[in-house]
């Protein structure tokens, strides 16, 4: 069964962009990337991600899960015109990075050996597949070079 994935803690993020549903039973994760959605936190999708941009996230995620396809990344299982059903392993590490510290090394070697500079790394965007960690989130991945996929103020 199929549950809109939602909290007003930081357990599981905070949201802006995504709707997710978790389906535990079948251990998958479903994030819909739609103008209308309400995101993790509880709260629909923000003003500042208006149609356009929650598509060219979208597109983001997409170029990022087919070119970082490894152990490090959650296995795709479906992708359709406004979402992506990837394997579920289970909550996020949160604030418990520390006991994973020599494998988030290797995973940040990981992306910047792919030319990813994953902006929002954190807990909040890390899971674990037994012994594994697995990041996930990259819609607002940015090439370390290269023409960028998204728009992104270049002020901050």
């Amino acid at each position: 069964m199929w549950l809109l994935l939602q909290s007003k803690n930081k357990k599981y993020g905070y949201g802006t962009v995504c709707e997710v549903w978790i389906n535990e039973e079948e251990r998958l994760i479903k994030r819909y990337f739609k103008p209308d959605g309400i995101t993790v936190s509880g709260k629909p999708v923000g003003p500042e991600n208006q149609p356009w941009r929650v598509k060219e996230l979208f597109e983001n995620e997409k170029y990022w899960l087919e070119k970082l396809k490894s152990k490090w990344i959650p296995e795709t299982v479906e992708i359709g015109d406004n979402y992506i059903i990837q394997k579920y392993y289970g909550p996020i590490i949160g604030d418990n990075r520390l006991m994973w510290k020599e494998q988030e090394k290797e995973l940040l070697e990981f992306y910047k050996n792919n030319n990813c500079n994953k902006t929002n790394h954190n807990g909040w965007a890390m899971t674990n597949n037994g012994k594994q960690l697995i990041g996930f989130d990259f819609k607002h991945a940015l090439k370390i070079k290269g023409k960028q996929n998204i728009a992104y103020d270049k002020t901050k």
